[in-house]
C-alpha cells in the first residue's frame, strides 16, 4: 500500500471501519458512495497533501468538513459528480475545498440534481455571504472550468460570476447542455459576459449537445 499511486472507492457504504497503510505515493483518488465520514473526513484528509487529482461525488461531500483538512498543495484537477447547485451542504463544502487548494488549475462539475426553488433561494443567499463561505483569496492557478448539466438557476449564475471574479488565470469556461439549447439558455450564457473577470483572456464557450445528432453538434464562444 505505501507505493500505491491510484485509488478508487465506490459503494463501500456497508463498511462500519476503514482502515488503510498511508499512502504517500497517492496522486490520484476518486470516492463515490462510500462510507461516509470515515473515509471522507478521517481518512483523505493527511493525504490531500500529497493527492494531484480528486474526484469526489454528491454523497462524499454531504458528510465532509474541509474547513478541516490541511492544504492541498499539489491538488491540480478537482471533479465533482452529481453535484447539486440547491444543496447549501455541498456548496459549502466545495467553497472550502476550493479554499484549501492554491495550485488547482481544472475545476470539473456534474450537475445531476434537480434545484428546486426554496433551496435555490437559500443557496443563492449562502453564495451572496461575504461572512459565510464565500471564497476570500483568489484562485491564483485555475485554468479550465467545466460545468455540465447546465441549466441557468441563480444559484449556477452567481457560482460561476464567483469563480469568474476570483480567478484571475482563467483562460476556459465549457458550460454543457446535456438537452439541447433554446433562446433562454443562450441568454443566461450573455448574461455571464456581462459578470466581472479577474483574467482579461478568459472565454465562455457554450457546447451543444443533441442527442439526435449522436453527440457534440456546435459551439458558441463568447470573448
Amino acid at each position: 500500500m505505501p507505493n500505491i499511486e491510484k485509488l478508487a472507492l465506490q459503494n463501500c457504504g456497508g463498511i462500519n471501519k476503514f482502515e488503510i497503510m498511508s499512502a504517500s505515493k497517492l496522486e490520484r483518488l476518486s470516492i463515490h458512495n462510500c462510507v461516509h465520514d470515515v473515509v471522507e473526513s478521517r481518512w483523505l484528509a493527511p493525504h490531500l497533501k500529497a493527492i494531484k487529482s480528486l474526484w469526489l461525488c454528491r454523497s462524499s461531500l454531504l458528510y465532509m468538513d474541509a474547513s478541516l483538512f490541511a492544504t492541498a498543495i499539489n491538488l491540480q484537477l478537482l471533479v465533482l459528480c452529481n453535484f447539486s447547485f440547491g444543496c447549501g451542504k455541498q456548496l459549502t463544502v466545495t467553497l472550502q475545498l476550493l479554499q484549501k487548494c492554491p495550485n488547482l488549475c481544472e475545476l470539473g462539475i456534474l450537475a445531476n440534481q434537480p434545484v428546486y426553488k426554496r433551496d435555490q433561494e437559500a443557496a443563492s443567499r449562502l453564495l451572496e455571504d461575504p461572512d459565510g463561505c464565500f471564497i476570500e483569496q483568489d484562485l491564483k492557478m485555475l485554468k479550465t472550468i467545466k460545468i455540465e448539466s447546465f441549466s441557468g438557476f441563480i444559484v449556477e449564475m452567481f457560482f460561476v460570476r464567483m469563480l469568474l471574479s476570483k480567478s484571475p488565470a482563467l483562460e476556459r469556461v465549457v458550460i454543457m447542455e446535456y438537452v439541447g439549447i433554446d433562446t433562454s439558455a443562450v441568454e443566461c450564457l450573455r448574461e455571464l459576459l456581462r459578470f466581472h473577470r479577474a483574467s482579461p483572456k478568459a472565454q465562455i464557450c457554450m457546447e451543444l449537445d443533441d442527442p439526435i445528432c449522436g453527440g457534440l453538434s456546435d459551439y458558441i464562444w463568447f470573448d
